[in-house]
């Protein structure tokens, strides 16, 4: 399962501040952050995204066999500022032999759009038209917060987000049955970032450390007014975070 936490429009800090751990299956292939635009959109995205916009992905994933010919992402953060986020789900409703579409390629053309609340609406339209499996989509930008439940095509529901902190892994956003998310809520200080949510990202008890699938990417997303992007490519507790900053595409 993956995490991803956020402190949203906390008195004194910048309006975004996101954590992010991504585990996956150890023989999926993967790379480090890449730039990529969203905007030009072919098939069912035709016209969804306001122009060509420049966007950092935390990773471009082109599938479980690196065979898929468009890269989809987990993870991403547009020059508008919007950031976008995707977890599988638990109890996802479609079997996987009859999952035809990409959550990965759908965050990707998310990016295409320059508000949260714009990108929630197609994630809706795009979700409720069936072919993804169960998954969550956070959405935010220095103005607004959501995110996309949906178990199935019947079940799609968006919560906009308060004030506050919150996380998500694979079910529900604040679970409140979840361990990792308890942790979260206790730990996290957004004013304290990027040290806080690292902490966080790089705790034992938030690692999956397993031989098969385990813990393989972190991410750290603030969204002020400039953009931070902090990424470990492998395990967090023993590499460290690589900044790259906007509009600037080289490291830091």
């Amino acid at each position: 399962m993956c995490l991803v936490f956020i402190g949203w429009r906390i008195e004194g800090c910048p309006p975004v501040r996101i954590g992010a751990n991504r585990e996956e299956w150890r023989t999926r292939p993967m790379t480090s952050p890449v730039c990529r635009r969203a905007g030009t959109h072919t098939g069912r995205f035709t016209g969804a995204g306001a122009g060509s916009l420049r966007c950092l992905l935390a990773g471009a994933d082109f599938g479980p066999d690196g065979s898929f010919p468009t890269a989809g992402t987990w993870l991403g953060v547009n020059e508008a500022g919007l950031a976008v986020a995707v977890t599988n789900r638990h109890d996802g409703v479609l079997p996987s032999p009859e999952q035809t579409r990409s959550k990965g390629l759908l965050a990707v053309h998310l990016l295409a759009c320059r508000r949260a609340e714009d990108a929630a609406r197609l994630a809706r339209d795009e979700l409720d038209s069936g072919g993804f499996g169960g998954c969550n989509y956070l959405l935010a930008d220095r103005e607004a917060a959501v995110v996309v439940q949906a178990p199935g095509s019947e079940q799609v529901k968006v919560v906009s987000l308060e004030p506050g902190v919150h996380a998500m892994t694979n079910l529900d956003l604040d679970d409140p049955e979840d361990s990792r998310i308890g942790l979260v809520r206790s730990w996290f200080d957004p004013r304290d970032f990027p040290e806080s949510a690292a902490r966080i990202c790089r705790d034992d008890r938030i690692i999956v450390d397993e031989p098969a699938r385990g813990t393989i990417a972190s991410s750290l997303i603030s969204i002020g007014d400039s953009i931070t992007f902090d990424h470990v490519y492998g395990d967090p507790r023993v590499h460290d975070y690589v900044r790259y900053r906007w509009p600037d595409e080289g490291t830091h």
